[in-house]
């Protein structure tokens, strides 16, 4: 299957984008965070076997790591695109894979570009980047989210061998009119790649033809259960859709659905828990509240059959009760910090347990 022919950038600024697949996490703990930016900070200061400054790859001006996707606008040096984001693909590929004992693709196939060509969408898709935590509900405001370029932005003195090359967004805009710019909200179709691509038909059979090795599609159900299953998973891990999938092999949706889940899930998080993901679908209020009933009760026999307890959520939305001494002293020490009362308590908070937000 011929793959499109990326598309080139006159200016040598592309937006790029790497998303998990099946739109599945690729952050699990602050170490996971840390890794891959000090992959993309040896993009922009990369060293030589003496550990020498060496010349950089490319120039970054925004980057934003969500949970399951990573956002960057850079700009090439001499080198082909490509060159740059796949080394620094399949080093996190395979650390996240050693870490989390799991096997397979780990991006949904090849990371995605759209050339820049016009400093206006540049600063479109700048502002879109870093509003993303707070569209996603993660923080209030763009300055509380530790994970954007935005720190390096609001840095007076900057940090050593910071990711970001700042003065090419401050020398064209003042600081203060880009503290405006990305306060005020951009739409969220502004970016071709946020439109998750779903594969036709025609594109899953021939998926499914590549995996069966000449063998007919219609033997998949009769196979035994691994070797059906493994055909299944790989395919679902393309981005096939389950409904989609159920279809074409002919295997129940059931059975498609839990294998799904079982492909989205690490074999450890922080909490020792289980972490899967329950998806459903269904084009009618009853259809997906039938389907949704059913994946929880898949969901709770799978963890039954992996001996762990389901994972129990959390809103992240928790009121507490203060003193109206505690509450004055919060408010102003928040105030003096410049972040909000809201952000000083989970700071507060997260510092008590031991962990970094």
């Amino acid at each position: 299957m011929a793959r499109k022919a990326r598309r080139h950038s006159n200016t040598g600024i592309y937006h790029v984008m790497l998303r998990g697949i099946n739109r599945q996490d690729l952050f699990h703990e602050e170490s996971d965070y840390l890794f891959f930016l000090e992959r993309l900070r040896l993009l922009a200061h990369p060293q030589n076997e003496k550990n020498e400054p060496a010349s950089p790859l490319c120039d970054i001006y925004a980057y934003s790591l969500m949970t399951n996707h990573v956002s960057v606008i850079l700009a090439t040096k001499e080198n082909e695109l490509s060159d740059v984001v796949k080394p620094l693909a399949i080093s996190y590929a395979r650390y996240y894979n050693t870490k989390y004992s799991r096997c397979g693709y780990l991006f949904q196939d090849r990371f995605k570009s759209e050339p820049v060509d016009d400093f206006n969408y540049v600063v479109t898709l700048f502002r879109y980047i870093h509003q993303n935590p707070v569209k996603a509900g993660i923080v209030e405001a763009v300055e509380e989210y530790p994970w954007s370029s935005w720190h390096d932005y609001l840095s007076d003195k900057g940090r050593v061998n910071t990711i970001t090359e700042t003065s090419f967004m401050l020398e064209q805009i003042g600081m203060d009119d880009l503290c405006r710019l990305v306060s005020e909200s951009v739409d969220d179709d502004c970016s071709s790649l946020e439109k998750v691509d779903t594969p036709s038909d025609l594109e899953v059979t021939e998926m499914l033809l590549e995996e069966c090795h000449g063998m007919p599609i219609e033997r998949i159900s009769s196979l035994p259960k691994q070797d059906r299953d493994k055909i299944l998973i790989s395919v679902l891990q393309k981005g096939a859709g389950i409904r989609q999938l159920s279809k074409l092999s002919a295997v129940g949706f059931s059975i498609i659905r839990r294998l799904k889940n079982v492909s989205n899930s690490p074999s450890r998080d922080t909490q020792g828990m289980s972490k899967d993901c329950i998806t459903y679908e269904g084009d009618t209020v009853d259809e997906l509240t039938a389907d949704f009933q059913g994946a929880v009760d898949d969901y709770l026999k799978l963890c039954a059959e992996k001996g762990v307890e389901p994972r129990k959520p959390y809103s992240g939305v928790l009121n507490v009760r203060l003193t109206p001494e505690i509450h004055s002293s919060a408010a102003m020490a928040a105030s003096k910090a410049g972040i909000t009362i809201n952000a000083f308590i989970r700071n507060a908070v997260a510092k008590a347990l031991g962990m970094t937000l």
